[in-house]
């Protein structure tokens, strides 16, 4: 087991979490396998706190409420899951990618570019929300977010944000699908150390040319 984690900057900057929650995450975080996800329980949580049982679960509702991982009971035993067992706790972002991917390869559905592409737009929509994305587009780095509606804000440097429209929206999704790579490597927080350039760089030198 490393003698480090890696974590996203969003929650030791978040005023809301207490100091607990944070070392509690913290502990989640170094016992996490390589796909994303903790079979730690509440009894171990508690060893290694000193906390009771009650202030393990209320910490754990709040990391979950403010979206800092995904709880899942009663998990059984298939390709993701090495064993049945009562609870697993994973990280918010590999819980994300991983249901993205799962729901891409579902066999009832068409293997598909166009499907793919439906996939991933619900996947932005639905757990990007309010986030910024600095996407690289030939060397220019722009920061967009998802709307509630669906439209996207563009923060372009310099300029005050600006809400496009439907088509210009639409146009930008496309452009987020080809730079999808770098979307999760944004989102899962894993290389927070870098700079925006770098990891859109290295993201890139690992895209597909698979271009919708």
């Amino acid at each position: 087991m490393s003698d480090t984690v890696s974590i996203s900057k969003r929650i030791y900057k978040d005023k809301k979490l207490k100091d607990f929650e944070v070392r509690l995450y913290l502990i989640i975080v170094e016992h996490v396998n390589e796909l994303g996800y903790s079979k730690i329980t509440n009894d171990t949580l508690s060893h290694f706190t000193g906390k009771k049982q009650n202030a393990i679960t209320r910490a754990l509702k709040s990391l979950a409420k403010r979206e800092y991982i995904q709880i899942k009971l009663h998990v059984k035993k298939n390709n993701i899951y090495d064993d049945t067992c009562q609870r697993v706790i994973w990280r918010i972002e590999k819980y994300r990618e991983h249901h993205w991917k799962s729901q891409r390869n579902k066999k009832d559905a068409p293997k598909t570019k166009e499907n793919d592409f439906k996939l991933f737009l619900a996947f932005l929509r639905s757990d990007c929300k309010n986030i910024s994305i600095p996407i690289d587009i030939g060397g220019l780095v722009q920061t967009y977010m998802i709307h509630d509606d669906g439209l996207i804000w563009l923060h372009a440097k310099g300029e005050s944000p600006r809400l496009l429209d439907i088509y210009d929206s639409k146009d930008c999704y496309k452009r987020m699908w080809t730079k999808r790579k770098a979307i999760f490597a944004h989102m899962s927080g894993q290389e927070e150390s870098l700079s925006m350039q770098q990891l859109t760089e290295r993201a890139n030198k690992n895209l597909n040319n698979d271009d919708v």
